[in-house]
């Protein structure tokens, strides 16, 4: 059994559960962004360097240089260059990596500002102990987060692991209170 699924939680808590949640898909959506930016670098690199080899090819053949190979292969490789730029090119018009690590980080800007506006309402709350009216704010930002998450596509699980990675480091470092994740 779970102590913690065990007992009741006040809504202060659920306030403050909600607010871890939406730090750690924060941190996730900012390495999805991060992720879509190598991605579409690596990419542009692969067509470029692709292309670079058909037209050194081009201008090999064109200028009738001696090449060890012979036309006919240098005509096959030529051609299998062509191919695989253009399906290459497809694939990744057709990832929109760009697009996505675009919204990504749209969506991860969201986030922060909901992380800040739980932590403004915690920080006025705490002080005072007041506690009416939480449970419909709770509701309220709750809400907020699942508009937030719907607008997107989700990231990837290796987008938060990336994340948990970088709090044991910073952990570990000294940089942060925060507890590195149980092993």
């Amino acid at each position: 059994m779970n102590a913690k699924r065990d007992r009741v939680e006040t809504p202060i808590e659920l306030l403050k559960d909600l607010r871890a949640k939406v730090h750690k898909t924060r941190e996730s959506r900012f390495n999805a962004q991060a992720r879509m930016d190598i991605h579409n670098r690596c990419s542009l690199w692969v067509i470029t360097l692709l292309s670079v080899s058909l037209v050194a090819l081009s201008v090999a053949t064109g200028f009738s240089l001696k090449l060890p190979l012979g036309e006919v292969p240098i005509n096959v490789i030529s051609t299998i260059l062509s191919v695989a730029v253009l399906a290459y090119s497809c694939i990744v018009a057709m990832s929109n990596f760009a697009l996505r690590a675009e919204r990504f980080l749209q969506n991860g800007r969201e986030l922060d500002h909901l992380e800040r506006d739980i932590a403004l309402y915690l920080a006025q709350c705490q002080p005072t102990g007041a506690i009416d009216g939480v449970c419909e704010i709770t509701r309220e930002f709750s809400r907020r987060y699942t508009d937030v998450l719907e607008a997107t596509e989700n990231h990837k699980e290796l987008d938060y692991l990336t994340w948990l990675v970088k709090k044991g480091e910073q952990h570990e470092s000294g940089s942060t209170n925060e507890q590195a994740p149980a092993a």
